[in-house]
């Protein structure tokens, strides 16, 4: 009778525990990208509009839709600043995480316009 083993075992793979990928794997290129995605995601979520919002859930989403942007583009300054500073800026690791960013703003054309966050 064959036992039962687990996808770990039939492969000769060790299990893992906590994240897939490793520290010592992790580049700097994705940290970055990571955190531009997580930040990109939450405006994303938190400008989604539901119907029946109280008047309290529509201040709280005002309020947190602001904070979202600002977290955003205040990452993205400090990115920015230091893409800028590099001798050759056409290979740096901060490169996919900027163009990331500009990809999402050119979805989103009125928030390079200006439009308030309380007009959305």
């Amino acid at each position: 009778m064959e036992s039962r083993k687990s996808y770990g075992e039939k492969t000769g793979s060790k299990p893992f525990k906590g994240s897939p990928v490793s520290r010592e794997t992790v580049s700097p290129s994705l940290v970055t990208t990571r955190s531009v995605c997580i930040l990109v995601f939450t405006v994303y979520k938190v400008n989604r509009e539901f119907k029946g919002q109280t008047y309290v859930e529509i201040v709280q989403r005002a309020v947190l839709l602001q904070n979202a942007f600002i977290a955003a583009f205040e990452l993205m300054d400090h990115i920015l600043e230091r893409w800028a500073q590099l001798p050759d800026p056409s290979t740096s690791y901060l490169l996919p995480s900027i163009l990331v960013f500009i990809e999402w703003l050119a979805c989103y054309p009125d928030l390079v316009v200006g439009n308030d966050v309380d007009e959305n």
